[in-house]
This record gives C-alpha cells, sequence and structure tokens, in this order.
C-alpha cells in the first residue's frame, strides 16, 4: 500500500470528528495542522484546521491546485469543488471495481 504525504493540493478525507468521511483539499500545512476547503460547504475563506493524524491522505493529487497554492496564485472554490467532485468519482468507481471484482470468483461455484 502505497504512502502518501499531505501536501497542498492533495485530497483527504476526514478520519475523526463530525466532518468524518468528507472530502476536502490540503490548502496549507503548519506543522502539526492542516488547513483544508472544499469550495461548498468548506470555501477557501474559512478553511478547516484539522490535525493532520486525523486526515487520510488520497492518491488524487491536483498538480494545478498545488502549484497555485505554492506560488500563492488565487484559487476559486469553483476549482476546488471540481477537483472534489472528480476523486469522488474516482472513488466510487475503484470501489465498484472492487465489488466486481469481489463477486466475480463466488459465481463461478
Amino acid at each position: 500500500m502505497e504512502q502518501y504525504t499531505i501536501e497542498p493540493g492533495r485530497a483527504v478525507t476526514s478520519k475523526a470528528g463530525r466532518d468524518k468521511g468528507t472530502i476536502y483539499v490540503v490548502c496549507a500545512v503548519d506543522g502539526n495542522f492542516a488547513l483544508a476547503a472544499n469550495g461548498s460547504g468548506r470555501p477557501l475563506a474559512k478553511p478547516k484546521r484539522k490535525r493532520i493524524k486525523h486526515l487520510k491522505p488520497l492518491p488524487e493529487l491536483s498538480e494545478t491546485l498545488s502549484e497555485k497554492f505554492r506560488d500563492g496564485k488565487k484559487v476559486y472554490d469553483a476549482e476546488l469543488k471540481a477537483f472534489v467532485k472528480r476523486t469522488e468519482a474516482a472513488l466510487k468507481a475503484e470501489a465498484e471495481k472492487k465489488e466486481t471484482e469481489k463477486a466475480a470468483p463466488a459465481s463461478k461455484k
């Protein structure tokens, strides 16, 4: 299993708190904390401050967003929403693929 780092532009999911399971995009990392937003319920104007240990990094990394955060360029909530939506679709497709693979050997019996 690959380990992903929590860095600006990385998709993460919350492991703890009332927002458990919510997908965010990391905006900044400060010591043991990360600022995360998703563009809809949590806009960039008010990012969520979460401990890094309460975040699970996902394989999806937006190079465009990462570069914009690094260079201090303007990032729009619509960009975050679109990236979160793509990430959700990718996770759903991966889960369906696993379910299909799990069901296939059982049907051969």
